[in-house]
């Protein structure tokens, strides 16, 4: 009887042992589930913010581009307004001249003419 109920005992020792191990694999494989999930979701977090600083990044370029251009355009209107109104100026000084310079020889002209009278 009483090898018997050692029997017995051991038995359900070894049980309980098998019944811990067990327990203690499901665990430790939840766990590294557990750690895996948690990892992968990081991952996707971390990709999505860098998703986002990569479209924030190529917005900002796009708008700065844009300023540079708009700044280019300008400073090429004002040149050219610029250079327009030099350029009348220049007409219209160009026009000045060549009438002070036919009244001068017309003047002249009719000096020597009534010389010549």
């Amino acid at each position: 009887l009483e090898r018997s109920a050692n029997q017995n005992d051991a038995a359900e020792a070894m049980d309980e042992e098998q019944a811990r191990r067990k327990s203690q694999i499901l665990m430790t494989g939840v766990t590294e589930q557990l750690e895996r999930s948690a990892n992968q979701n990081d991952a996707a977090e971390a990709m999505d913010e860098e998703q986002a600083r990569r479209k924030s990044q190529m917005v900002m370029t796009g708008v700065t581009e844009q300023l540079e251009r708009s700044a280019n355009q300008s400073a090429a209107a004002d040149a050219l307004d610029e250079e327009q109104a030099r350029r009348k100026s220049q007409m219209v000084m160009t026009g000045v001249t060549e009438q002070l310079e036919r009244s001068a020889n017309q003047s002249a002209a009719g000096d020597a003419l009534d010389e010549e009278q």
